[in-house]
């Protein structure tokens, strides 16, 4: 008879040669912190300090939504409303951005690299060129377009390592206590 392991706390043999999605999770990232970190002593050392909780799985807790190469869309009900050409070919979570912000006289840009974190508990980098226009304070039209980037860890150098953990931390900390 085969158990269901859905409503059980029973863990078979196979249970325990499957990694859980915290344990890919923590996995994804140290080898991120472990590359960007000027010191790795000090990675680790910020490592170690995190509380992994093995009941949060960040696919059943987190949004993961879908990113596309080319996205449009805004508030005016005019504004086109488009999405083109899915990246990963799976879902993703966005944990970190960084750039720079432009404006002009009629509308504001952006790049930046995204750190997105997918469903399957990887870690992948993109570069993203937005750009929006406002209207009274409201965005009433953006477009977006996206592509990844080889080696894009590279463009995280700068970050902390520690404050990138407590981001982790607290999305962990957050959704255990709204189990």
């Amino acid at each position: 008879m085969m158990k269901n392991k859905f409503f059980t706390n029973n863990k078979t043999a196979d249970d325990a040669a499957t990694p859980s999605n915290m344990e890919l999770l923590k996995k994804s990232i140290t080898k991120f912190c472990m590359a960007i970190a000027e010191y790795e002593d000090e990675a680790e050392a910020a490592l170690c300090k995190v509380h992994w909780d093995e009941e949060v799985d960040p696919i059943m807790y987190w949004r993961f939504c879908p990113v596309c190469t080319f996205e449009a869309g805004g508030s005016h009900e005019l504004a086109h409303r488009l999405r083109h050409n899915r990246l990963f070919g799976k879902n993703a979570l966005l944990l970190e951005s960084k750039g720079g912000k432009y404006t002009s006289i009629l509308s504001e840009v952006m790049e930046a690299y995204e750190l997105w974190l997918l469903e399957d508990m990887t870690l992948q980098v993109v570069f993203s060129c937005k750009m929006w226009v406002t209207d009274n304070g409201k965005t009433s039209e953006y477009v977006t377009y996206r592509y990844p980037v080889k080696d894009g860890y590279k463009h995280f150098y700068d970050m902390e390592v520690e404050d990138f953990l407590n981001k982790i931390e607290t999305m962990i900390f957050v959704t255990r206590n709204h189990i």
